[in-house]
């Protein structure tokens, strides 16, 4: 989408009285201060031993919604399940991605970015967390929150993300959320408002820590590592979901699958179409 800047800059809010860019343009600008982080640790609380930390900032606050999106499928496996009794595979995701975009967005519209802190993110074994710091909006009632007639508390960013197509007035987010998990994944104060999203199964991160798995990563990218691991947690995926997954393009999935194959790590077993990856190592 095309903007004129001029009236982008005047219908969005972007200046001052005196014509300087205010704060909300700081975050949109490509070189944002504010960097927001992602963490995940290996177990269910802060408490257990942190496995990564990845931060997103110098850029504007809808590309890094878009990076953190994008990072979180690429954490969000599927499992599949045989059901043999009725002739058919269930692949299952880790966690629900559509409920997760919209707390995600829904915590950096909510947010109190005066107070200079970003969105938190944090993935343990059996959950994710994103808490956006800001009590409800002044004339936000309860009711109101939880069916979806939300006030935003930065009314011009949430313009903002309508323009930009990154969110729509429907108010479909905090239904969806509610119907899917409960008011209970919800909780709010002064402080502070916490979602926590569960997950289909128990998951623990862990980092390759044998010799033995440390030899067998050394000759291989973050790329090609990635797609290893989509392949192992779920065999059936096609090269267009693997790209999807790991983020690439079509080349570059088709490269790694070469060279893994020629390294012995993956061989294809049956057609493209029916076939499915048989992991090797």
């Amino acid at each position: 989408m095309i903007f004129n800047e001029t009236n982008f800059e005047n219908n969005m809010h972007l200046k001052t009285m005196n014509g300087k860019y205010n704060m909300l343009a700081c975050f949109l600008a490509d070189n944002g201060k504010i960097p927001v982080r992602v963490s995940i640790f290996s177990g269910i609380s802060k408490g257990d031993r942190l496995f990564s930390v990845k931060e997103f900032g110098n850029q504007s606050l809808v590309s890094v919604i878009d990076r953190i999106i994008d990072y979180s499928d690429s954490i969000n496996m599927m499992k599949s399940i045989e059901h043999f009794d009725k002739g058919y595979r269930e692949d299952i995701p880790l966690f629900n991605q559509e409920c997760f975009n919209e707390a995600l967005k829904n915590a950096f519209i909510h947010n109190n970015w005066l107070r200079r802190v970003a969105p938190m993110i944090t993935f343990f074994n059996d959950r994710v967390e994103i808490i956006s710091f800001s009590k409800l909006a002044p004339r936000q009632t309860i009711e109101g929150f939880y069916s979806g007639n939300s006030i935003p508390v930065n009314e011009d960013l949430s313009s903002v993300f309508l323009t930009t197509h990154l969110s729509e007035r429907t108010g479909k987010g905090m239904p969806l959320l509610v119907s899917t998990y409960g008011k209970e994944i919800f909780q709010l104060s002064q402080e502070s408002i916490k979602v926590t999203i569960p997950y289909n199964w128990q998951h623990r991160f862990e980092t390759e820590v044998d010799s033995k798995k440390n030899k067998m990563f050394y000759n291989l990218s973050e790329t090609d590592i990635l797609l290893f691991k989509a392949i192992k947690n779920n065999p059936h995926l096609s090269q267009p979901q693997l790209a999807n997954k790991c983020g690439v393009g079509k080349t570059t999935i088709q490269n790694v699958i070469t060279r893994l194959k020629k390294l012995k790590y993956i061989e294809r077993i049956g057609s493209n179409k029916t076939g499915y990856w048989k992991v090797l190592v």
